[in-house]
């Protein structure tokens, strides 16, 4: 069974997807701000991991970069997170597919982070590091050397 917050995720990105074309930005909204907000307490504990950074990290927001919908279920965000421990910035990408027939998710894909000198960078908001890793993921650069790559679920050949 899911979470009211999955069940409410769910919910936000099953509207905001609604009236947009595969492909197209998704526009600021009420529903994208609560889907942004359920987000930061979401994904910290989906996943279960020892990994020392991730099992005490949570996010205090996201500065959004890109925002789309890749198909009628499915959205990828990429920009930065505000790690909460520090409140530094690090790049984020996100890609998730909801269920068709139920408020859960089907699979979610997520990637944190750039580990320079054996630990992840994190960033103040307008210096040089964040300025390039915003390019980078403005340009979609998901291959780039991510600190944290986290997935779940069965991505089914998309």
């Amino acid at each position: 069974m899911a979470s009211d917050l999955e069940v409410n995720i769910c919910g936000n990105i099953r509207y905001i997807l609604s009236s947009l074309a595969d492909g197209e930005k998704i526009p600021d909204s009420k529903e994208f701000d609560d889907l942004l907000i359920s987000l930061e307490y979401f994904v910290p504990d989906f996943f279960e991991t020892d990994d020392k950074f991730l099992k005490y990290e949570g996010f205090d927001g996201f500065f959004i970069s890109k925002a789309y919908r890749k198909s009628p279920l499915e959205i990828e965000l990429t920009g930065m997170a505000t790690l909460i421990t520090s409140q530094q910035l690090s790049p984020f990408w996100l890609q998730m597919k909801i269920s068709e027939s139920h408020d859960k998710m089907e699979w979610l894909n997520f990637k944190l982070g750039v580990k320079i000198h054996g630990k992840v960078e994190e960033m103040i908001q307008g210096s040089r590091e964040y300025n390039y890793y915003m390019y980078l993921v403005d340009m979609r650069e998901v291959d780039m050397d991510w600190a944290f790559e986290l997935s779940w679920g069965q991505k089914n050949g998309n």
